[in-house]
């Protein structure tokens, strides 16, 4: 890798968990179950047929089949029956960049990509801390901030962090002109939805999945909802501010987290290493573990996966907007099961 790319990757993945620092009042959203109207039905029930009660401690089974929806089945084949188009059609076989060819990263270095995560990170924090102490807002380890906080801290925060990574693609450009996947292209929001399109089903597989794995570690079958954001929302529809909140997790979540992840520190490992993805699986892990503490562990194996599908496409896209795009989709997706679930 050399001494430039290991710099480069640890420094990246200092910053991504320094990520999972950040205050309480950080929105953002985390999955959902498959079909969260049918989850509670199906935890009691296991593969013998018992009830959890009956079952003693260290019993490690799994919920049956029986109470998967319909709905859920079809997502579950179509998932399936999406992963073997993409394996054909050489768009996640191993090799398959090597083969397509990488996405050029033009001439800067590793290390400026890594100082834009940084500086973006930065900025934001910066910011969300300027909207707290102008509240006069102390939080500690136990306080939650009100959706009011939370509101004026996304707005903030968001703000300040979209603009810096805006100045900073500015920069970018006109440094390495030779660069792809750092110039928004409105049209390429189609191939976003597309995109969106592709990896929901499969994302929402793999939610259900952690769901089962969460119940058959820990005989503990997790709330639909798993994130505090999306559970602040669904108690409080009626509070502008909670909808303050909800537009910062669709849009200046998505825009902020993709220039620092997908453009900068995604980009720095695919210049240092060569190789992406080994890129890919990195970012999409740090990307996962920047979430501790705020999502179950079992949440976290599908944001790693999530992660790591918005990193394919950003890759076979070459396209910013295209990982924006199926990040604010997703978001939004959250937002509105949670609402018509709850």
């Amino acid at each position: 890798m050399g001494t430039l790319g290991f710099t480069a990757w640890i420094v990246a993945l200092a910053i991504a968990l320094g990520a999972g620092g950040l205050t309480k009042a950080e929105t953002g959203c985390a999955p959902l179950t498959i079909a969260a109207e049918s989850a509670q039905t199906a935890a009691p029930s296991l593969t013998d047929g018992r009830s959890a009660d009956a079952v003693p401690a260290a019993s490690h089974k799994i919920p049956s089949f029986e109470g998967i929806t319909p709905v859920q089945w079809a997502v579950l084949g179509l998932a399936a029956a999406l992963l073997g188009v993409l394996w054909w059609r050489d768009v996640i076989r191993p090799g398959s960049f090597r083969r397509n060819g990488l996405r050029k990263t033009g001439e800067l270095g590793a290390l400026v990509w890594v100082f834009g995560a940084i500086a973006t990170f930065l900025i934001a924090q910066i910011g969300g801390t300027i909207a707290l102490v102008g509240l006069g807002v102390k939080l500690s380890e136990t306080d939650t901030p009100g959706p009011r906080v939370q509101g004026l801290y996304a707005i903030v925060s968001y703000g300040m962090g979209i603009t810096a990574a805006g100045v900073l693609l500015g920069l970018f450009r006109r440094a390495s002109p030779g660069a792809e996947g750092i110039t928004p292209r409105w049209k390429d929001g189609l191939w976003g939805v597309l995109a969106f399109a592709i990896i929901m089903p499969i994302v929402m597989s793999v939610s259900q999945l952690s769901v089962w794995l969460a119940w058959a570690v820990e005989r503990w079958y997790p709330e639909p909802i798993a994130h505090k954001t999306l559970q602040e929302i669904v108690d409080n529809p009626s509070n502008p501010w909670v909808w303050v909140m909800a537009a910062g997790a669709v849009v200046g979540a998505p825009i902020v987290e993709e220039f620092v992840y997908r453009v900068c520190l995604q980009g720095a490992l695919v210049r240092a290493t060569k190789r992406a993805w080994l890129s890919i699986l990195v970012v999409s892990t740090l990307f996962a573990l920047a979430h501790w503490g705020r999502v179950p562990w079992h949440a976290m194996i599908t944001l790693g996966f999530l992660g790591c599908a918005i990193g394919v496409a950003y890759e076979r896209t070459r396209s910013l907007l295209v990982p924006i795009t199926v990040h604010v989709l997703f978001n939004a997706a959250n937002i509105a099961m949670a609402l018509f679930f709850k």
